[in-house]
C-alpha cells in the first residue's frame, strides 16, 4: 500500500518522525512552506 502525507509546518526543523518516514519505501511526504495559511491580521472579517 502506498501512503502520502502532507505536512503544514511552522518551521523547517528535522524531527525523528521525518527521519523515520524518509526510510519507508511506500511513504511519500510533501512539506508545505513555512508560515501560516491565513493572514492573522484579518481575524475580525
Amino acid at each position: 500500500m502506498k501512503i502520502g502525507i502532507a505536512k503544514f509546518l511552522k518551521g523547517m526543523q528535522d524531527t525523528g518522525e521525518d527521519m523515520f518516514l524518509a526510510k519507508q519505501p511506500n511513504v511519500q511526504t510533501a512539506y508545505m512552506k513555512t508560515g501560516f495559511t491565513w493572514d492573522t491580521q484579518e481575524q475580525g472579517l
